[in-house]
């Protein structure tokens, strides 16, 4: 399984990224699941929305969840997230929004690769994350 992180997304859905299509194309072709977090859908509506409006955020919110799995946010992964933001959150504790920690946590429980172009996921030792 592949877990699409929200800023690749933000960039597919902008039209600004080959390698997020070429992503969903080989995933097609390869028959790999491609799946988000739930918590994803928050992000990609409020982002999505400043930049195209709510009717464009939603529309494709909508083709989302109809291509892709969306994975809910479970116990396990609510106190897998938990630990995360406690590890590496930095000195300020600041450091990794909760967010991430939860798309972090949801790729861990699922054994899933994450795919993002957002420098948080690189301190998360614990998963297996693909740079777009």
């Amino acid at each position: 399984m592949l877990l699409l992180d929200t800023k690749p997304l933000v960039d597919f859905f902008k039209d600004q990224s080959e390698s997020v299509k070429k992503i969903i194309s080989d995933s097609e072709e390869a028959d790999i699941e491609l799946a988000i977090s739930v918590i994803t859908i928050s992000e990609l509506f409020y982002i999505l929305s400043r930049f195209g409006g709510t009717d464009f955020a939603a529309a494709c919110i909508d083709n989302l969840k109809s291509q892709l799995k969306m994975e809910p946010v479970t116990v396990e992964i609510a106190q897998k997230a938990g630990e995360f933001k406690f590890r590496y959150a930095g000195k300020e504790r600041k450091g990794l929004p909760m967010a991430d920690a939860i798309i972090a946590a949801t790729a861990f429980v699922h054994g899933a690769e994450l795919v993002t172009n957002d420098p948080h996921f690189e301190k998360i030792k614990e998963i297996k994350a693909r740079k777009v």
